[in-house]
This record gives structure tokens, C-alpha cells and sequence, in this order.
């Protein structure tokens, strides 16, 4: 895996999310100059997520997936390789845990845990949607999205 140093990034904003008043995760999105929220998959930014609670890196994996699929239709064969890319990536976690991901306005999304490399992918649509499920329009979050890009928007 490349070790490309990243961007100085600085922070546009930070969302908790809860689920049904039980708090999950905390988020926070951290840009490069000249990020444009409108086409932040252009853009070099890392989405840092600490975790409130225990959960399985496969459920993680999973659920992302179903957002991605809220986002734009994927193709069967295309989800399974994502999903399978995921469940390596995202392994399981526990409170105070951390799983970031590194985008490089190119097409390549690096995740970590605990600032440990857990994957690297180089796929635009990949970096697109997977990202889309805080940034996008269309999130089934748009609070924690709207605090996430702050001024950015």
C-alpha cells in the first residue's frame, strides 16, 4: 500500500449519530484547500469516525452498503466486491475505536483503524458513493451532513 503523505487538512465540521437517543458514533471530516462540497469526490479529505459502542466490522460493511445502494443503483457483481473489500477493511469495533477514511480526490480510499492501514482501493465510484453516504445530497443523514461540511456548504 502507498504511503502518499497527505494534504494539510483542516476541519470543516464534526455530527454525532444516534439511533433511537442511543449514541453511535461520533463523526468529523477533516478537507484540503480547496475542497467544494458539491464535488467532494474530487476533493483530498479524510472522514474520521470514533465509535460509542461495540459493533461487527461485517454489520459496518453491510449497512454501508445498503446506503451506497440508496445513493445510485450498483451493479450485483460490483456490490459483492465492495461489500468483500468492506468486511476486510472494517474490522470489528469497540467504544473508542476509530475508523477513518482517507480519500485522495483521485479515486483512492484508504480506511485505517486506530491509525492502522486496514485497506486501500483505487475506484472513483467507489470513493464516490462510499463517501456519499456523509457528503452526498441525497444522505439519509442530512443533519450530520450539514455539520459535517459547516461552511463548507
Amino acid at each position: 500500500m502507498s504511503q502518499t503523505p497527505p494534504p494539510p487538512f483542516t476541519l470543516a465540521g464534526r455530527a454525532t449519530l444516534r439511533f433511537l437517543g442511543l449514541r453511535i458514533y461520533e463523526a468529523q471530516l477533516r478537507v484540503a484547500p480547496g475542497f467544494k462540497a458539491s464535488h467532494y469526490f474530487e476533493s483530498a479529505f479524510e472522514l474520521g469516525i470514533e465509535y460509542a459502542r461495540s459493533l461487527e466490522g461485517r454489520l459496518i460493511a453491510e449497512r454501508s452498503l445498503m446506503e451506497i445502494g440508496r445513493l445510485a443503483p450498483i451493479d450485483a457483481e460490483v456490490g459483492r466486491r465492495w461489500l468483500a473489500f468492506m468486511q476486510t477493511a472494517f474490522p470489528d469495533v469497540r467504544a473508542g475505536d476509530r475508523l477513518t477514511g482517507h480519500h485522495d480526490g483521485h479515486g483512492l480510499v484508504r480506511f485505517s483503524h486506530n491509525g492502522q492501514v486496514t485497506g486501500e482501493l483505487a475506484d472513483l465510484e467507489f470513493g464516490r458513493l462510499f463517501f456519499g453516504i456523509w457528503l452526498h445530497p441525497a444522505t439519509s443523514q442530512p443533519d450530520m451532513r450539514r455539520a459535517l461540511l459547516g461552511s463548507f456548504l
